[in-house]
C-alpha cells in the first residue's frame, strides 16, 4: 500500500505549456523544432543525436510549441522519467504500459524505458513476476 501511495503522490499534471517550455529549453529538441519548422531543409536528422527521429520525420509536426508524432506528443528528455513513472503508477505489465503510452506519448527508446521501470520495480516483481 505504501508503494501505491508514494506513486500517487508523485503524479504531476503535465500541461501543454510545460511540455512546450521543456521542448524549447532542450538543445536537441529545440533544434528538432527548427528543423520541422524549416521543412527539413537541413539534413541534420540523418546523423548525430537527432538521427533517431529521421525514420519518422515525415510524421512530425508542431502545435503550440509541442512536437507531435502522428497524434502523439513527443516528450522532451527532461520529462520522460516523470511520464514513465506516471505510466507505471498502476503497476501494470509492460504490454499494458506500452498500450497506454502508444495512445498519447512518444520518444525514441520509450519501450526500453517502460521495460526498465517495470523490471526494476520490487512491488511488481513480488506481486506479478514474469
Amino acid at each position: 500500500m505504501a508503494v501505491i501511495q508514494h506513486d500517487v503522490e508523485q503524479i504531476d499534471v503535465l500541461t501543454y505549456d510545460t511540455i512546450a517550455h521543456e521542448t524549447s529549453a532542450d538543445p536537441s529538441m529545440s533544434e528538432l523544432l527548427h528543423l520541422i519548422e524549416s521543412g527539413f531543409q537541413d539534413c541534420a536528422l540523418e546523423k548525430g543525436e537527432l538521427a533517431q527521429f529521421w525514420p519518422i520525420h515525415d510524421a512530425l509536426y508542431i502545435q503550440d510549441g509541442v512536437i507531435l508524432y502522428e497524434d502523439r506528443v513527443v516528450i522532451p528528455p527532461s520529462l520522460r522519467q516523470r511520464v514513465v513513472q506516471h505510466l507505471h503508477a498502476a503497476h501494470q505489465g509492460i504490454s499494458t504500459m506500452e498500450q497506454r503510452a502508444r495512445k498519447v506519448v512518444y520518444w525514441p527508446g520509450i519501450t526500453k524505458d517502460i521495460t526498465d521501470i517495470r523490471r526494476a520495480c520490487d512491488a511488481c516483481n513480488r506481486n506479478a513476476p514474469s
